[in-house]
């Protein structure tokens, strides 16, 4: 809670060596833009939670995201992860606005909560595994569970589309480009 309700506080300089930063640290700054230490490995639960940030970079030093990162964030445009990421925690983008966002899913990302991009709306792109997330009420993924993407982008690094990939999406999809390296679609 270093900076908790700092709300002018609209820029931050983090230099590289910075290995750590707590829970909620950032919650309800004013800050717009930011860009990540190289020195993190995580992204404490609701560390950026209630800001104005438009875009971000998650950089291939991020290995986890955690709960609520970037939850009521409701002025993402843009949201990159990066390779490095592997799991991303419940509701760690989510908004309550419906956000029209353009998010681009790293390589290595294999775990991920529940409601991730939920409110989200606008173009998922998909570089690498398609994380499924079992619901446990029916056939349906859960990370996208409450997102509202019209479009996805399956890359040519993408080999396979699991089963019940998109299966939540039936109200919102409106277009899927698959990329020329997919050879099985569940």
């Amino acid at each position: 809670l270093a900076f908790r309700y700092c709300t002018e506080l609209k820029d931050i300089n983090l230099h590289d060596g910075i290995t750590h930063i707590g829970e909620r640290a950032f919650i309800y700054t004013g800050l717009t833009e930011i860009t990540i230490p190289k020195g993190l490995t995580e992204l404490s639960k609701q560390v950026f939670d209630s800001t104005p940030i438009k875009s971000i970079v998650i950089p291939d030093n991020i290995k986890i995201i955690r709960e609520r990162a970037f939850d009521l964030c409701d002025n993402l445009e843009t949201i990159v992860i990066g390779d490095g990421v592997t799991d991303i925690e419940l509701c760690a983008f989510e908004t309550w606005r419906p956000a029209t966002v353009s998010v681009t899913l790293g390589k290595n990302v294999t775990t991920m909560g529940k409601n991730v991009f939920d409110g989200c709306t606008g173009t998922l792109t998909i570089t690498g595994n398609i994380p499924y997330t079992p619901s446990s009420y029916s056939n349906y993924n859960d990370w996208l569970y409450g997102a509202d993407f019209t479009e996805i982008v399956v890359a040519d690094s993408v080999e396979t589309i699991p089963d019940n990939a998109f299966n939540f999406l039936y109200n919102s999809l409106q277009k899927v480009s698959i990329g020329t390296g997919v050879k099985s679609i569940g």
